[in-house]
């Protein structure tokens, strides 16, 4: 295999291992990646894909530099989620660069493709049958049709507001010249 556009997809929650191969390094990313559908995740699939996809590279470019990679974690995130993201990264062989005391963002990375473990836990992986997956899939259809209808109630509501306002704005208006007119009679009538 000659170096090139090759890549081998796989996920990890909001990360993805998307492996993007540039000679003679290579990167593990993009930063916002992929997102997992609740109903597939705790299956050990984020493991599996990611392992899959060092496996894959390790075998092609085994003497490839690694690109460093950025994990950051935002909002409120407990302890055992940081430590689960960690040892994610740390069960495959990646070191840490940490930006913060916290572990809250950081480099993960690691001088060499082969050094890579490529590693998952068989027992915790499981089978996710064609059913499942088209039942995820129609859910996620169901749910972005009930989000679409709701933009577009709330749209036609956010346009009958601006309408009535400025038929509103438009009364105001005319109020507002017949009372100046009023007034103004008003006083000629007065001199």
């Amino acid at each position: 295999m000659a170096a090139g556009r090759y890549s081998w997809c796989g996920a990890y929650s909001t990360s993805s291992s998307l492996t993007r191969i540039s000679s003679p390094a290579v990167t593990f990313g993009p930063k916002n990646g992929i997102n997992c559908v609740e109903a597939f995740a705790g299956l050990g699939l984020d493991t599996f894909l990611f392992a899959q996809t060092i496996i894959w590279v390790k075998g092609a470019y085994p003497d490839y530099a690694i690109s460093p990679g950025l994990i950051t974690l935002t909002g409120n995130v407990s302890e055992e989620e940081k430590l689960r993201r960690n040892a994610f990264y740390a069960s495959q062989g990646f070191q840490f660069d940490w930006q913060d005391a916290a572990q809250r963002s950081g480099l993960y990375f690691k001088d060499k493709v082969s050094r890579l473990l490529g590693v998952w836990d068989k027992e915790h992986i499981q089978e996710v049958g064609g059913e499942a997956m088209l039942q995820a899939l129609a859910q996620q259809d169901e749910t972005r049709a009930a989000l679409e209808d709701k933009v577009n109630r709330l749209e036609s509501s956010c346009s009958s507001m601006k309408s009535a306002l400025q038929r509103e704005r438009n009364t105001s208006q005319i109020l507002m010249g017949v009372l100046i007119i009023g007034v103004m009679l008003a006083l000629w009538a007065l001199i």
